[in-house]
């Protein structure tokens, strides 16, 4: 399994179960500003964001157009290793990109790792 499937498939098990509980909560605010909301019919027309079950924090917007019945397409943006859930929408506008989608851009799913330069001794090890 490639690194790429490997990732995505991480992210999907931690955002799907979140996803199929469909229920809201309170509007807490996050430590970024924006209200923390499961996702769900309560939770449409603005980026909101949440914890999954294993603690990935992502953000999310639902259209307002959200119909329980009649299901969604489901969008992720990912990007980068280690990359913050905001980049997401500071780059694509929500109800802008995707407007007809749920979409979701979460945290980087592994830990941001420097490495030795090419140019030296291949002796050289990995640092967190």
């Amino acid at each position: 399994m490639s690194a790429a499937v490997r990732i995505v498939s991480v992210i999907l098990a931690a955002v799907v179960p979140t996803i199929l509980t469909l229920f809201a909560t309170t509007g807490v605010r996050a430590a970024d500003g924006l209200p923390e909301r499961e996702p769900g019919p309560r939770a449409v027309g603005k980026v909101y964001t949440w914890n999954s079950p294993d603690g990935l924090a992502y953000d999310f917007f639902l259209p307002k157009s959200y119909d329980v019945e009649n299901g969604i397409t489901l969008t992720f943006i990912l990007h980068g290793s280690n990359g913050w859930k905001g980049w997401g929408f500071g780059m694509h506008a929500p109800g802008e990109f995707r407007p007809e989608h749920f979409v979701v851009s979460p945290n980087g799913a592994t830990p941001r790792r420097r490495t030795a330069s090419p140019r030296r001794s291949s002796s050289a090890t990995t640092r967190s």
